[in-house]
Protein backbone atom coordinates (compact mmCIF):
# COMPACT_ATOMS: atom_id res chain seq x y z
CA UNK A 1 0.00 0.00 0.00
CA UNK A 2 2.87 2.12 0.77
CA UNK A 3 4.01 1.77 -3.02
CA UNK A 4 0.49 2.63 -3.96
CA UNK A 5 0.96 6.00 -1.99
CA UNK A 6 4.58 6.72 -3.47
CA UNK A 7 2.66 5.96 -6.84
CA UNK A 8 0.36 8.77 -5.99
CA UNK A 9 2.47 10.94 -4.76
CA UNK A 10 5.18 10.80 -7.58
CA UNK A 11 2.23 10.60 -10.22
CA UNK A 12 1.19 14.14 -8.05
CA UNK A 13 4.50 15.10 -8.41
CA UNK A 14 4.51 14.36 -12.01
CA UNK A 15 1.68 16.32 -13.05
CA UNK A 16 2.06 19.51 -10.74
CA UNK A 17 5.97 19.73 -12.67
CA UNK A 18 4.14 19.42 -16.20
CA UNK A 19 1.98 21.95 -15.73
CA UNK A 20 4.51 24.20 -13.85
CA UNK A 21 6.57 23.39 -17.09
CA UNK A 22 3.47 24.39 -19.18
CA UNK A 23 2.82 27.62 -17.44
CA UNK A 24 6.36 28.52 -17.80
CA UNK A 25 6.31 27.94 -21.56
CA UNK A 26 3.48 29.83 -21.67
CA UNK A 27 4.45 32.58 -20.28
CA UNK A 28 7.70 32.78 -22.17
CA UNK A 29 5.76 32.25 -25.40
CA UNK A 30 3.74 35.31 -24.81
CA UNK A 31 6.22 37.56 -23.61
CA UNK A 32 8.19 36.88 -26.82
CA UNK A 33 4.86 38.01 -28.29
CA UNK A 34 4.48 41.02 -26.07
CA UNK A 35 8.42 41.99 -26.93
CA UNK A 36 7.52 41.14 -30.81
CA UNK A 37 4.68 43.61 -30.69
CA UNK A 38 6.74 46.46 -28.88
CA UNK A 39 9.44 46.26 -31.39
CA UNK A 40 7.09 46.37 -34.54
CA UNK A 41 5.93 49.58 -32.33
CA UNK A 42 9.44 50.75 -32.54
CA UNK A 43 9.82 50.06 -35.85
CA UNK A 44 6.68 51.77 -37.06
CA UNK A 45 7.32 54.83 -34.59
CA UNK A 46 11.15 55.08 -36.40
CA UNK A 47 9.88 54.44 -40.01
CA UNK A 48 7.16 57.28 -39.87
CA UNK A 49 9.83 60.00 -38.19
CA UNK A 50 12.24 59.06 -41.31
CA UNK A 51 9.11 59.64 -43.75
CA UNK A 52 8.27 62.58 -41.78
CA UNK A 53 12.27 63.37 -42.37
CA UNK A 54 12.65 63.16 -45.66
CA UNK A 55 9.52 65.59 -46.50
CA UNK A 56 10.88 67.90 -44.92
CA UNK A 57 14.39 67.41 -46.09
CA UNK A 58 12.46 67.57 -49.87
CA UNK A 59 10.85 70.94 -48.82
CA UNK A 60 13.81 72.71 -47.82
CA UNK A 61 15.68 71.07 -50.92
CA UNK A 62 13.17 72.76 -53.15
CA UNK A 63 12.89 76.23 -51.69
CA UNK A 64 16.41 76.41 -52.54
CA UNK A 65 16.57 75.25 -56.40
CA UNK A 66 13.90 77.58 -56.77
CA UNK A 67 14.43 80.51 -55.01
CA UNK A 68 12.72 83.56 -55.23
CA UNK A 69 10.83 82.55 -58.56
CA UNK A 70 8.67 80.01 -57.47
CA UNK A 71 7.51 81.75 -54.01
CA UNK A 72 4.13 80.96 -55.26
CA UNK A 73 4.62 76.96 -56.17
CA UNK A 74 6.93 77.01 -52.55
CA UNK A 75 3.83 78.09 -50.96
CA UNK A 76 1.77 75.70 -52.61
CA UNK A 77 3.93 73.09 -52.07
CA UNK A 78 4.40 74.03 -48.31
CA UNK A 79 0.51 73.77 -48.05
CA UNK A 80 0.33 70.24 -49.51
CA UNK A 81 3.28 69.49 -47.45
CA UNK A 82 1.90 70.23 -44.27
CA UNK A 83 -1.45 68.15 -45.38
CA UNK A 84 0.86 65.45 -46.15
CA UNK A 85 2.25 65.70 -42.99
CA UNK A 86 -1.31 65.99 -41.38
CA UNK A 87 -2.14 63.15 -42.93
CA UNK A 88 1.07 61.11 -41.58
CA UNK A 89 0.42 62.20 -38.59
CA UNK A 90 -2.94 60.92 -38.44
CA UNK A 91 -2.19 58.13 -40.24
CA UNK A 92 0.97 57.30 -37.41
CA UNK A 93 -1.24 58.43 -35.00
CA UNK A 94 -4.42 55.90 -36.01
CA UNK A 95 -1.79 53.58 -36.23
CA UNK A 96 -0.35 53.77 -32.62
CA UNK A 97 -3.90 53.75 -31.54
CA UNK A 98 -4.63 50.68 -33.18
CA UNK A 99 -1.06 48.96 -32.03
CA UNK A 100 -1.90 50.24 -28.61
CA UNK A 101 -5.14 48.80 -28.76
CA UNK A 102 -3.85 45.70 -30.23
CA UNK A 103 -1.30 45.51 -27.41
CA UNK A 104 -4.10 45.90 -24.89
CA UNK A 105 -6.35 43.31 -26.16
CA UNK A 106 -3.84 40.68 -26.57
CA UNK A 107 -2.82 41.28 -22.81
CA UNK A 108 -6.12 41.07 -22.03
CA UNK A 109 -6.40 38.40 -23.73
CA UNK A 110 -3.05 36.52 -21.97
CA UNK A 111 -4.79 38.07 -18.94
CA UNK A 112 -7.87 35.82 -19.11
CA UNK A 113 -5.95 32.59 -20.57
CA UNK A 114 -3.78 33.06 -17.76
CA UNK A 115 -6.54 33.82 -15.14
CA UNK A 116 -8.22 30.66 -17.04
CA UNK A 117 -5.28 28.47 -16.53
CA UNK A 118 -4.71 29.38 -13.02
CA UNK A 119 -8.66 28.47 -12.31
CA UNK A 120 -7.68 24.81 -14.16
CA UNK A 121 -4.37 24.36 -12.18
CA UNK A 122 -6.51 25.15 -9.13
CA UNK A 123 -9.42 23.26 -10.37
CA UNK A 124 -7.26 19.86 -11.15
CA UNK A 125 -5.30 20.47 -7.69
CA UNK A 126 -8.79 20.43 -5.62
CA UNK A 127 -9.79 17.36 -7.88
CA UNK A 128 -6.35 15.60 -6.83
CA UNK A 129 -6.81 16.22 -3.31
CA UNK A 130 -10.16 15.25 -3.34
CA UNK A 131 -9.68 11.69 -5.12
CA UNK A 132 -6.32 11.00 -2.45
CA UNK A 133 -6.79 9.03 -0.03
CA UNK A 134 -5.94 10.98 3.31
CA UNK A 135 -3.10 9.02 5.03
CA UNK A 136 -4.61 9.44 8.38
CA UNK A 137 -8.18 7.69 7.56
CA UNK A 138 -5.36 4.82 5.64
CA UNK A 139 -3.91 4.27 8.91
CA UNK A 140 -7.07 4.34 11.05
CA UNK A 141 -7.95 1.50 8.78
CA UNK A 142 -5.01 -0.55 9.33
CA UNK A 143 -5.04 -0.15 12.80
CA UNK A 144 -9.00 -1.21 12.90
CA UNK A 145 -8.08 -4.12 10.39
CA UNK A 146 -5.18 -5.33 12.81
CA UNK A 147 -7.20 -5.40 15.97
CA UNK A 148 -9.65 -6.52 14.36
CA UNK A 149 -7.87 -9.34 13.13
CA UNK A 150 -6.17 -10.13 16.43
CA UNK A 151 -9.44 -9.85 18.12
CA UNK A 152 -9.06 -6.72 20.42
CA UNK A 153 -11.53 -4.37 18.83
CA UNK A 154 -14.96 -5.30 19.89
CA UNK A 155 -18.02 -4.04 17.78
CA UNK A 156 -21.15 -2.13 19.39
CA UNK A 157 -23.54 -5.22 19.75
CA UNK A 158 -21.45 -7.90 19.97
Amino acid sequence: MADRCADYDRRFQDLEERLQRDLERFRQDQSKRLEALEQLIRDESESAAQVHKRLDAEQRKQATIQGEQLKSTESALRGELAELAGQLEDTARQLRERLLKLGQEQADGLQQQADDFGRHLASTANELREAKVAREELAGFFSELALRLKRDFELPGE
